[in-house]
């Protein structure tokens, strides 16, 4: 991330989280041009204001969790079971005639 600093950084996931203050609508030039280097470079940036921090923090930090999860869910491919088609135990072979009716699972 060099040669740059960020408030907080999950580097696993590559998601920045800046905390803005009051003196930050003086920086938005300069931010945006940090904020599009860090993203060529691969990583995700997540903004809150002192404000949203301070009043909210339950708030700030589930919006970050469900951020960090959703970028892992998009970014982690996970093949089906092994010897499966995905769907199901993977051991069984599938069949048209059942003794079970659909009831009954």
């Amino acid at each position: 991330m060099p040669p740059y600093i960020v408030d907080f950084a999950n580097y696993s996931t590559k998601v920045a989280i800046e905390v803005d203050g009051r003196s930050h609508t003086d920086q938005q030039r300069a931010d945006a041009s940090r904020e599009s280097t860090l993203e060529k470079k691969g990583w995700k940036i997540l903004r809150f204001t002192n404000d949203e921090v301070l009043t909210n923090p339950q708030g700030v930090a589930f919006a970050i969790y469900k951020f960090i999860v959703e970028t892992e869910r998009l970014t982690t491919h996970v093949p089906p079971p092994r010897g499966g088609d995905g769907v199901g135990l993977t051991n069984q072979k599938h069949s048209n005639s059942s003794s079970k009716n659909d009831n009954d699972v």
